[in-house]
C-alpha cells in the first residue's frame, strides 16, 4: 500500500518528444496524460473499505492526493503562461483538460464513501431542519408530536464514530426544540380552549338578558293595553253597561291570559338557563378531563425519558468496559509474545507497548 500523505509530481520530461518548442516538455499533453495515467493507476490500485475509520480516512486521503496532484500541474502552468504570452491558448487547453480529468478521478474516488454516507446525510439534515420547521412550519401539538417521534427514533450508535458527534449536536438541539415548541402550542392551545368557554359563557349570559328583557317588554305591554281599555270601559260604562260588563269580563279574561303568558315565558327562561348551566358544568368537566389526561401523558413521557437515558448510560458503560477488557487482553498477549521471543524483561516490555501505543515508534502500532 502506498503512503497516502506523499505528494505525486509531474513525471519527468520527455526529451525525445517536443511537439511545441516553446512549451516546457513536461507540459505537453502526452506527458500531462501520463502523469494522469500515473496518479490514476496508483489511486485505483486502493480497494475502497467505508466500513472502518482507516478505510473512510484512506479514501478521504487518496481524494486529497488527486487534488494535491491537480495542483501540481495547475499552478505551474499558470505561472509558466503568464511568463510566456506566445502560447497561452496551448497551456490552457491542457490545463483545462488535465483539471478535468482529475476532478473526474477525484469525483471516482469520493464516489463509495459518498454513497455510504448519504443516509446518514439525509439524517443529520432532518434534525438540522427541525429548528427551522419550529420556527415557521408548526402550528398544532399534534404535528410536533409527530415530528417529535420521528427525532427520537434515531440511533446514535448507527453513525459513523467521525460523525456521531455532529449527530448528537444535532439530535439534542432538535429534541429540546421539539419539546420547547410542544409545550407552547399546547399552553397556547389551551389558552384558546379556556377562551372558547368564556365566549360560550358569554353568549349564553347574553341570550338569557334578551329573554329576560323580551318578557319584561311583554309584560308591560299587557299592562298598558289593560290600563286602556279599562280606561275605555269607563268612560262606556254610562253609556253601554252591558257592553262594559262584557268588555271587563273580557278583560279580566285577557288578564289571565296574558299572566298565564308571563307564567310561561318565566318557565321559559329558566328552563333556557338551567339548560346552559348545565352545558357549563359539561364544558369545565370535559377542560378539567382534557388537563388531567395532558399532565398523566407529561409525566409518563418525562419517565420514558429518563429510563431511556438510563439505558444508554448503561450501553455506554458497557461498551467501555468491553474495549478496556479487549485492549488489555491484546496488550497481555503482546506483552507475553514479546518477553517469549526476545527474552525481555516485563517492565521493559511493558515500556516498548506504551511507546508504541502512543505512536512513538515509527510505522509500527497495535491493531485492536
Amino acid at each position: 500500500m502506498t503512503t497516502n500523505s506523499e505528494l505525486i509530481t509531474l513525471p519527468p520530461a520527455d526529451t525525445n518528444e517536443v511537439n511545441l518548442p516553446s512549451i516546457p516538455a513536461h507540459f505537453t499533453a502526452p506527458a500531462l496524460e501520463a502523469f494522469y495515467k500515473q496518479v490514476e493507476a496508483e489511486v485505483t490500485a486502493e480497494v475502497p473499505d467505508v466500513e472502518t475509520p482507516e478505510g473512510r480516512a484512506n479514501i478521504k486521503a487518496l481524494a486529497a492526493k488527486v487534488a494535491s496532484s491537480k495542483t501540481a500541474i495547475d499552478k505551474p502552468i499558470r505561472d509558466h503562461l503568464r511568463a510566456i504570452k506566445a502560447i497561452p491558448k496551448i497551456l490552457e487547453a491542457n490545463a483545462r483538460e488535465s483539471i478535468e480529468r482529475f476532478d473526474s478521478l477525484k469525483a471516482t474516488v469520493l464516489a463509495p464513501l459518498e454513497a455510504a454516507q448519504s443516509a446518514q446525510d439525509e439524517i443529520l439534515a432532518m434534525l438540522a431542519d427541525i429548528p427551522t420547521r419550529c420556527a415557521s412550519e408548526f402550528t398544532t401539538s399534534d404535528s410536533v408530536r409527530s415530528a417529535l417521534a420521528e427525532a427520537q427514533v434515531v440511533n446514535l450508535d448507527d453513525f459513523w464514530p467521525e460523525l456521531r458527534k455532529k449527530a448528537k449536536a444535532a439530535s439534542e438541539t432538535a429534541l429540546t426544540m421539539l419539546r420547547d415548541t410542544l409545550d407552547r402550542l399546547e399552553r397556547e392551545e389551551a389558552t384558546a380552549a379556556e377562551l372558547a368557554r368564556l365566549q360560550a359563557e358569554a353568549a349564553i349570559r347574553e341570550q338569557q338578558e334578551r329573554d329576560r328583557l323580551i318578557a319584561e317588554e311583554a309584560a308591560r305591554k299587557a299592562r298598558e293595553e289593560e290600563e286602556a281599555r279599562a280606561r275605555r270601559d269607563r268612560e262606556d260604562a254610562e253609556r253601554r253597561a252591558a257592553e262594559a260588563r262584557q268588555r271587563e269580563e273580557q278583560a279580566k279574561l285577557d288578564a289571565k291570559l296574558a299572566e298565564q303568558r308571563a307564567v310561561e315565558a318565566e318557565q321559559r327562561r329558566q328552563a333556557d338557563a338551567e339548560a346552559a348551566e348545565q352545558r357549563r358544568i359539561a364544558a369545565e368537566q370535559a377542560a378539567a378531563e382534557r388537563q388531567r389526561l395532558a399532565e398523566q401523558q407529561a409525566a409518563q413521557a418525562e419517565r420514558d425519558r429518563m429510563a431511556e437515558e438510563e439505558r444508554q448510560a448503561e450501553i455506554a458503560r458497557k461498551a467501555r468496559e468491553d474495549d478496556k477488557a479487549h485492549r488489555t487482553a491484546i496488550n497481555r498477549a503482546a506483552l507475553n509474545a514479546l518477553m517469549a521471543e526476545t527474552g525481555i524483561e516485563v517492565e521493559l516490555g511493558k515500556a516498548v507497548l506504551t511507546a508504541i501505543g502512543k505512536g512513538l515508534v515509527p510505522s509500527v502500532r497495535i491493531h485492536y
